[in-house]
């Protein structure tokens, strides 16, 4: 590949990184694009947006729904905030939560790209030609004597003549000479090297006691691309309460999770829209054991035990 081919190709990615956030949120039972009122000095108040008042407080061009009003109605501007309609091609979370900041301020929500935290890779870790960073301490094994063996093993699932050599390996694994930098770490960390500085600020007014969105919010995403719908995860806060209850019946009438997901999604009505299988299981574990706990039941029990309680009752 040529040097200007290469070059011109990295300028497109490095481009494709950089893009605005529309913040789609619902007010009146309708959805509108509030980001024009998350842009600093040049913010305006959304065309679209109803029942805005006269004279808005320091520092914000919009108010949100009046249904959300007071300390009470925190949870639910979270969980409006976080629901992947409200800011598509990304994934939001909260970052901070204060209350009293300030005379004008009862409560502020701050809410950021989940790509927020960054980590400084140092270059001299590693060496040309190698993916592993350099000087790391070696790891040592410790021998252990369990019940019914005659060596000291480090494997439980070893066989025997394998966990000998093993706990052979081990007496001269200690023993290997440490690099000269021993503060190198071997994990490794799922931080972007380069942060996302889009976040979201919303704070509630001491005047009126509703929730307002600041304009030093920054709607403008960085380091990483625009996520389809289908690529970002779904969980517990993406659904409804009548979602949730169709997957429990469904989940009651043994139907494969695999066949549930794709039943929420057409519900949804998006094709792009993915449930995890494995995260709709937890979901109704998690779910269930509620209800056994409220109907008495431990979890040592087996269903025989649940059988026999429920009989006695």
């Amino acid at each position: 590949m040529e040097a200007a081919t290469a070059e011109a190709l990295l300028k497109i990615t490095n481009d494709c990184k950089v893009w605005s956030q529309d913040l789609l949120v619902l007010h009146n039972g309708k959805r509108i694009n509030i980001s024009s009122a998350a842009q600093g000095k040049d913010s305006t108040t959304p065309s679209d947006a109803p029942d805005q008042p006269e004279y808005f407080p320091s520092k914000t061009k919009y108010q949100f729904d009046t249904k959300f009003k007071g300390l009470q109605s925190r949870e639910d501007i979270i969980k409006m905030m976080k629901h992947p309609d409200t800011h598509p091609g990304s994934s939001l979370i909260v970052r901070g939560q204060k209350e009293a900041t300030n005379s004008q301020r009862k409560c502020t929500l701050i809410f950021v790209c989940n790509q927020h935290r960054g980590i400084s890779v140092d270059e001299e870790c590693f060496e040309d030609g190698k993916l592993a960073k350099s000087n790391i301490k070696q790891p040592t094994m410790k021998k252990v004597k369990t019940a019914g063996t005659i060596n000291k093993g480090v494997a439980a699932f070893a066989k025997k003549k394998d966990r000998k050599h093993i706990a052979h390996l081990g007496d001269s694994v200690g023993k290997q000479p440490m690099g000269t930098n021993t503060s190198v770490r071997r994990t490794t960390s799922n931080k972007t090297e380069d942060p996302c500085g889009m976040r979201v600020i919303v704070f509630l007014s001491v005047v009126d006691d509703f929730y307002y969105l600041a304009t030093s919010s920054n709607m403008t995403h960085m380091n990483h691309f625009e996520l389809p719908n289908r690529c970002i995860p779904q969980n517990s806060s993406h659904l409804e309460h009548d979602d949730i209850s169709i997957m429990n019946n469904m989940f009651n009438a043994n139907i494969p999770a695999s066949v549930i997901s794709r039943v929420l999604a057409e519900k949804k009505g998006r094709d792009d829209t993915h449930f995890d299988p494995k995260t709709l299981r937890n979901m109704q574990a998690k779910t269930q054991n509620l209800i056994d706990e409220s109907l008495g039941y431990t979890a040592d029990m087996n269903d025989a035990d649940k059988t026999l309680m429920k009989l006695k009752e």
